[in-house]
């Protein structure tokens, strides 16, 4: 029967470079359910089959849902009372991008899935024009950016421009990934998909038929129904902050009960003061700072009648930033001979710079520096680290440390950081000869220090018990200790937002002894942030280098409403 003929099929696949193998078929179920969608001008027929009719006199009722990423676009009801039913649907009912359709039989179980992408080719219209045909060397450039909807009427939205070498930077994708058919297309699919831009360049039977056949091998489930229908969907772990949080826990200075009530007042070297009050679990939480790099901060720890009080204070560590799985492009090799050539370029340009220049025989220099003892009681330290400009960006002198000595480990935040050499307790910590609390070193910036010694051996003998655990003894620039520790207050730098770096563009109308170099940028211009205005328009400029090229200008974002768009030109500079 054609049951049995039906298992005993291997069908045959191929693949690129003409790859064969054969897979078998999974088993088939007596009885279940189909489900088929097709393409009918304006409108989408969903057809559903099933046959459990023979094997039950009972109603047959199923549910249909239709979702987009995430927003529930069709959902009905209906009863097979044969073997099909025919449901017709508008496709203007559903968004452009990938449509999940899903059959649920009485029970509210999944019983089929099929994907679906409707394309109403409403991406925005993105055009950029020069100013001129052409430019010459380390001349001023500019463009005009004009964004349009579907039907031409202008939009505004936030978008991105970068400008390369297309002699350099080649694509070896003739349909490249996009803003657009990634937001609408690849984002919502598992596996890796070859030239996504094919898909969505037209309307053509082709292309759309090639696009189901992509929606038919790529299904994925964004999350399981069983969990969804049951309300047990999991909680979420990143919140929604308006600032910088702040946040953890206190507990009494004896004993591990919560300080209910009392106060934490949180002062930054910026003028910031905040007053949070610890919840029935000695819990605090604030998201009120808004500051970029770092700052100077001090938490004062009161009870609940406010009396500056010493508690246990216990910050909360930095949530890191979620894991994020994406597919990355395959690496193309070429060839190095342009690349040699251009440094080759580069390298005499650079000797020609200044004529008077002279080559100087090498000097070997024999002599050392004489470097200013110091005397100390532990003599010779185990190893010696001298802050350098490397170090100066670290918040605290532990920070700049942490992983430059072997043996020292530093684990955790201030001012629940915990050090220890070679796994054990906490060392001695010595400021200029002075010991100190671990919650007054927190506060030590690198700028402030000249060296850190380590003692971890028998040199720390001399400082009895205290040293049993080793020794790390810190020196700062004027050679004053801190202040003695005052009770409930600690001290620490807090990291903020990060202060993101400008692209470099020479500005060459501007005199600058930098312009002696040679110019041989393969990006001439990149900006991740334009904003086009209520007319639709944003104008940039820059400078050409000293390349000779063709360039391409690649812009691509979304407007305001969600709607991406992906637009291309070239320039050339001659």
């Amino acid at each position: 029967d054609l049951h049995s003929q039906l298992r005993r099929q291997r069908p045959m696949c191929r693949r690129d470079r003409n790859v064969e193998g054969f897979f078998p078929l999974p088993a088939l179920a007596p009885r279940g359910y189909i489900l088929r969608v097709t393409e009918e001008g304006d409108n989408l027929r969903i057809i559903a089959y099933t046959n459990v009719k023979n094997f039950s006199p009972d109603p047959c009722f199923i549910y249909l849902v239709a979702q987009s990423r995430g927003v529930v676009t069709f959902a009905a009801r209906g009863e097979i009372t044969g073997t099909t039913l025919t449901k017709i649907l508008p496709k203007r009912q559903f968004p452009t991008g990938i449509t999940q359709i899903t059959l649920f039989d009485a029970a509210q179980e999944p019983q089929c899935e099929r994907l679906i992408f409707v394309n109403h080719q409403d991406a925005l219209k993105l055009s950029v024009k020069a100013d001129k045909p052409s430019y010459t060397k380390r001349s001023k450039a500019a463009l005009d950016i004009t964004v349009t909807d579907k039907d031409g009427a202008p939009v505004a939205g936030n978008f991105s421009l970068s400008i390369y070498d297309d002699t350099k930077v080649r694509t070896q994708d003739e349909y490249p990934m996009s803003i657009t058919n990634y937001l609408l297309l690849t984002s919502d699919l598992a596996g890796t998909v070859t030239s996504p831009g094919y898909y969505l360049k037209d309307e053509l039977s082709e292309t759309r038929r090639h696009r189901d056949l992509l929606m038919m091998t790529h299904g994925w489930r964004r999350f399981t129904w069983q969990t969804v229908l049951k309300d047990s969907v999991w909680a979420s772990h990143f919140y929604t902050e308006h600032g910088l949080v702040v946040s953890g826990k206190v507990l009494r200075s004896l004993g591990k009960k919560p300080a209910i009530g009392s106060k934490i007042k949180v002062l930054t070297t910026l003028g910031d003061i905040i007053i949070i009050t610890a919840d029935s679990l000695g819990r605090f939480y604030s998201d009120r700072l808004q500051y970029y790099d770092s700052v100077g901060m001090v938490i004062q720890t009161d009870n609940a009648k406010g009396k500056q009080t010493e508690l246990q204070l216990f910050l909360d560590p930095f949530n890191a930033s979620p894991s994020l799985k994406h597919n990355t492009s395959p690496f193309h090799t070429f060839e190095a001979n342009e690349f040699l050539a251009q440094a080759g370029r580069y390298n005499r340009i650079a000797d020609a710079l200044d004529g008077k220049a002279t080559m100087l025989k090498e000097v070997e220099i024999t002599s050392t520096k004489i470097e200013e003892q110091r005397h100390t009681l532990y003599g010779t330290p185990d190893v010696t680290l001298k802050v350098d400009d490397s170090m100066l960006s670290y918040t605290n002198i532990f920070e700049a440390i942490q992983g430059r000595v072997a043996g020292v480990n530093i684990i955790g935040v201030p001012p629940n950081m915990t050090i220890s050499i070679r796994g054990g307790g906490t060392p001695l910590l010595l400021v200029d000869g002075v010991p100190m609390d671990l919650d007054m070193v927190f506060s030590l910036s690198p700028n402030d220090v000249e060296s850190v010694d380590v003692i971890k051996g028998a040199g720390a003998a001399i400082f009895g018990a205290r040293g049993g655990n080793g020794v790390i003894a810190i020196y700062t620039k004027n050679g004053l200790s801190q202040s003695p520790r005052i009770v409930g207050i600690h001290h620490l730098r807090y990291p903020g937002f990060y202060k993101a770096r400008e692209f470099y563009t020479p500005k060459y109308d501007v005199p600058s002894d930098n312009h002696n170099l040679p110019d041989l940028r393969s990006t001439l211009y990149w900006k991740p942030a334009i904003k086009t205005d209520s007319t639709g328009r944003a104008h940039v400029s820059f400078f050409t280098s000293d390349v000779l090229s063709s360039y391409r200008i690649v812009v691509e974002g979304i407007s305001h409403e969600g709607v991406p768009g992906h637009g291309e030109g070239k320039m050339k500079v001659n």
